[in-house]
């Protein structure tokens, strides 16, 4: 009978804290999302989940620098694209017995344009480099319990007065006294694209190795 008691106990001092944990969360996040919306005043919290966060993949000093990937990644995948212009407009006004004044203007504004996207490619390369080992390194250095990371969905009024469900993952310290980080639905689905382009870099380094 006391075991029965010890464990309900146990059970009941858990699930206090639980809720104490999820009420302070709510009032730190009622704060900030008040901050952003339009209508603050009809914010209402839906639901409120609180879990431990650790890093380093939780840390937003690796958020910040993943969204750095992601950007780079994107305006790398541009530049080849422009390159593949350049390259095919050089072709197309490059003729080996007879290039009109024309041709040639077209030929050399290409020409620049190639060497531009060439130049800018090599810098975001770099960057990237730069970026996975810094990630990396950061990640063998910091490690362990660093706060907490809360799912929370609300309601409330955008600027044309409909009423939306929205959500969002806040971070917060190991006291739970201040918001270090907030990531929207969009910023979520990004972050979890750049995850999975350093995932798949760091999956190449090991093949090669």
């Amino acid at each position: 009978m006391k075991q029965i008691i010890y464990v309900l106990v146990a059970v009941f001092m858990l699930t206090a804290c639980s809720q104490s944990k999820e009420k302070k969360a709510e009032a730190l996040i009622k704060k900030e999302m008040k901050k952003s919306l339009y209508k603050p005043e009809t914010y209402v919290p839906v639901e409120t989940k609180v879990d431990s966060a650790f890093a380093p993949m939780d840390s937003p000093e690796v958020f910040e620098m993943l969204f750095q990937l992601q950007e780079s990644s994107q305006e790398i995948s541009g530049l080849n694209s422009k390159l593949k212009s350049a390259m095919l407009s050089m072709s197309i006004n490059s003729y080996p017995y007879y290039q009109s004044a024309y041709d040639k203007y077209k030929y050399e504004e290409a020409k620049q344009e190639y060497d531009k996207a060439s130049a800018s490619l090599k810098k975001q390369q770099e960057k990237m480099e730069d970026l996975y080992a810094r990630i990396t390194s950061f990640a063998q250095q910091n490690k362990g319990f660093i706060g907490y990371k809360v799912y929370h969905s609300y309601r409330a009024d955008n600027n044309a007065g409909n009423t939306l469900v929205g959500y969002c993952m806040f971070y917060l310290d190991s006291k739970m006294e201040k918001v270090l980080y907030r990531l929207s639905e969009d910023d979520a689905s990004k972050l979890t694209d750049a995850m999975k382009l350093f995932s798949e870099h760091m999956d190449e380094m090991n093949q090669e190795e």
